[in-house]
């Protein structure tokens, strides 16, 4: 009798599941120590505000949030040709198989639908949260954030963090501290990862033209560079955030 009973519990949870709206904080949030989701190769739906698109003036790559909820709400998108025409703003629906790739949790999308314009959230952290890895940085993996302590200025803490090599990263913090700061990631695009190349800060000249050609006027950074805020979107890649 034990065999039919579990038999029967396994189809009570799968059809609990299948075909519902998964919210993305249900499938980014999880304790398993590498961030990977608990959802990993399974098909499934969820809704989102699209909090970066592959337009013009914008990221290259396309992410979605959930609203209203602090964190464990955002993830990218990768795998449709849809995912070229949406645009910053539009509330989806979508279909696709959790991936992880490079430590980074990803929906490959095999259907969406736009359904309408929402509000943006912003969330405000601390760039030193994201110095090292930890399932609290984890959280905010694939979330629109914003790095902000007006009236003090966000500093460049480290042009270039990975010297002598350099994959055009670079560091900010709320104070001079290289080991209190977040990378952040510009004028770069390959087959591995994504950065805007409608950005003016850059770590070095390489970057113009080297990975993508940068789409604006440069502004080569240094230890001297500061900013009144800096936003955008937190990924995780070759063992870091940024």
């Amino acid at each position: 009798m034990k065999k039919p009973f579990l038999l029967l519990a396994s189809l009570i949870i799968h059809c609990f599941t299948f075909g519902q709206i998964i919210p993305i904080s249900v499938i980014q949030e999880t304790t398993n120590p590498t961030g990977a989701s608990d959802f990993e190769g399974q098909t499934l739906e969820t809704q989102g505000i699209v909090t970066a698109s592959a337009q013009d003036n914008d990221l290259g790559a396309v992410y979605i949030q959930q609203q209203f909820v602090d964190d464990w709400a955002g993830i990218k998108l990768v795998g449709s040709s849809q995912l070229a025409d949406l645009e910053r703003g539009q509330f989806v629906t979508i279909e696709g198989v959790v991936e992880e790739n490079l430590g980074e949790t990803q929906i490959s999308v095999t259907s969406l639908e736009v359904l309408f314009d929402a509000s943006i959230q912003t969330t405000f952290v601390d760039p030193a949260l994201f110095a090292n890895y930890s399932l609290e940085a984890e959280k905010y993996e694939g979330m629109l954030v914003s790095f902000n302590q007006i009236p003090e200025l966000v500093l460049v803490t480290d042009s270039n963090p990975d010297n002598p090599n350099n994959f055009g990263e670079w560091s900010v913090g709320f104070d001079a501290n290289p080991n209190n700061s977040c990378r952040v990631l510009t004028g770069r695009q390959t087959s591995d990862l994504t950065s805007s190349l409608w950005v003016s800060y850059i770590n070095d000249s390489t970057w113009v033209d080297n990975s993508g050609t940068l789409q604006v006027e440069a502004i080569i950074i240094n230890e001297e560079s500061q900013f009144l805020q800096i936003s955008g979107i937190i990924s995780y890649s070759f063992s870091n955030f940024k």
